[in-house]
């Protein structure tokens, strides 16, 4: 084994006609400076995982947008949705299928190692959620190629300890539901995004990479009340062998400018009011 794939996420792409695109980068420059990039890449990766927010508010016309980004690239995507999206958005937008509906799960057998997508967002968290019908899925891919390494792409990283805040990861119930379902498993690792940092994590014995992503950088070195954001672009050149993952991270130059700072009080106060909206 020795498969060579690529790890981007947190694109953030927005539409060219959005009056208000809600980033303080222009991340479809982004997208362009790292697409011309992995071009050029050779050997060329086995895959692509793109671990979500694909877009910022999750309007067809982005995803109609990032689906022109995107087009002619010579190797398979695979892409998750993220607390940004709206399968919605996506289904009519990237996929062309309108009518499609529910979860965006999905898996595949790529180069020996299968892929498994799971899709962690919700429209009332900023963090991410697994349903009941969602490990019944996952139970069942497991099963298939039952011996090859496995790759899951899901957009939230994994609570580490039942301190983490829920907006912040994969809700820590979820998680250990998750740590369960894959006990026994050939799991190689894990990929995800949305906290916008560059993380490498031991996660009861399974490597979770956390990627940047192509729109801006945590600051990890801000107070433990700040959320605070500066530019930056990277994405993971990872190679999986006999022997295991490895994970590097492509980081493209940055003068890493101040983009905007939020109180961790000010983003739980936002998603509790995102949680009330759906129950009234």
């Amino acid at each position: 084994m020795n498969t060579t794939f690529l790890h981007l996420t947190d694109l953030h792409i927005v539409h060219t006609n959005d009056p208000e695109p809600g980033t303080a980068t222009d991340t479809t420059a982004a997208i362009k400076e790292v697409r011309a990039i992995v071009d050029d890449i050779t050997p060329r990766p086995g895959f692509i995982a793109i671990s979500g927010d694909l877009t910022n508010k999750g309007e067809q016309a982005s995803f109609e947008a990032l689906r022109e980004l995107m087009e002619g690239i010579d190797v398979p995507v695979l892409y998750a949705l993220g607390n940004h999206d709206s399968r919605s958005g996506f289904y009519a937008g990237f996929l062309q299928e309108p009518e499609r509906s529910g979860y965006y799960d999905h898996d595949q057998l790529i180069d020996g190692v299968h892929v498994i997508v799971l899709d962690s967002s919700r429209e009332d968290r900023i963090g991410g959620m697994l349903d009941e019908s969602q490990f019944d899925w996952l139970a069942g891919a497991l099963e298939r190629h039952m011996h090859a390494p496995k790759i899951l792409v899901v957009h939230h990283p994994m609570a580490l300890s039942d301190d983490d805040a829920d907006w912040l990861c994969l809700r820590a119930p979820d998680a250990a539901r998750l740590r369960e379902t894959i006990a026994s498993k050939p799991i190689a690792g894990i990929l995800s995004g949305h906290t916008h940092e560059n993380r490498i994590s031991h996660w009861h014995g399974v490597p979770v990479s956390v990627t940047q992503g192509q729109h801006s950088a945590k600051d990890v070195l801000s107070p433990a009340s700040e959320f605070r954001s500066v530019t930056g672009v990277t994405f993971s050149v990872c190679t999986l062998r006999d022997s295991g993952l490895t994970a590097n991270f492509v980081t493209l130059a940055s003068d890493r400018a101040h983009l905007n700072t939020h109180t961790i009080a000010d983003i739980e106060a936002y998603e509790a009011n995102l949680f009330a909206k759906t129950e009234v």
